[in-house]
């Protein structure tokens, strides 16, 4: 499907809006998934839960520290500290404490999270691309949005760095504007999320 779709794309079968019809949809289809190839969204969930439930500094504590938790039973790597960067906590620790710690909206609300992240990243892909190649503009957010491996590992998996990619594309879109300040503070955010970028 992915090949035909980019197919369609190119041969000017799909407009713009039958293409975010296809997207948005899809996404939060995938918002109510289970992340059944990756265990980092619980570790994710319990790194701000040690936050918000337990007042303490997951830079310092491990799951393992709490053996009695139950959300305990979900996770791997109970054993390390926390591996991000402080502005990751910064995004997960409210939405841990809106979550109510109730593993459930706890879990969809980290899903939406990296949903936002992945349309965001799409639709800043696609303002480069219009000021770089207007017509390669859908091209490109379709090779990006529909990739099997984007959509697995972004809203199945719900790995973090969809949002670190979603701040760095910003990052590069604001550069093309000349408003280096903001470039500069998105990408800075992005790398205090996962220094990888």
């Amino acid at each position: 499907f992915y090949f035909l779709l980019i197919f369609l794309v190119i041969k000017h079968k799909i407009s713009h809006k039958q293409f975010w019809w296809i997207i948005i949809p899809a996404s939060l289809i995938l918002i109510f998934s289970y992340n059944a190839f990756s265990y980092d969204l619980f570790n994710y969930l319990f790194d701000a839960r040690i936050v918000t439930l337990y007042h303490q500094n997951p830079y310092f504590f491990k799951a393992l520290d709490y053996p009695l938790d139950p959300w305990i039973n979900f996770m791997r790597w109970t054993h390390r500290t926390y591996p991000y960067g402080p502005v990751w906590l910064g995004l997960t620790v409210p939405l841990s404490w809106l979550g109510m710690q109730f593993f459930l909206p706890t879990l969809f609300l980290f899903k939406s999270l990296m949903t936002v992240a992945y349309l965001g990243t799409i639709y800043f892909m696609g303002k480069i691309t219009e000021k770089l190649n207007p017509e390669k503009k859908l091209l490109a957010m379709a090779l990006f949005a529909l990739n099997p491996l984007i959509l697995i590992e972004s809203l199945i998996s719900a790995h973090n760095d969809i949002v670190m990619v979603c701040l760095a594309v910003m990052s590069f879109y604001f550069l093309l504007q000349k408003r280096i300040f903001l470039a500069f503070l998105l990408l800075f955010l992005s790398v205090g999320i996962k220094f990888a970028t």
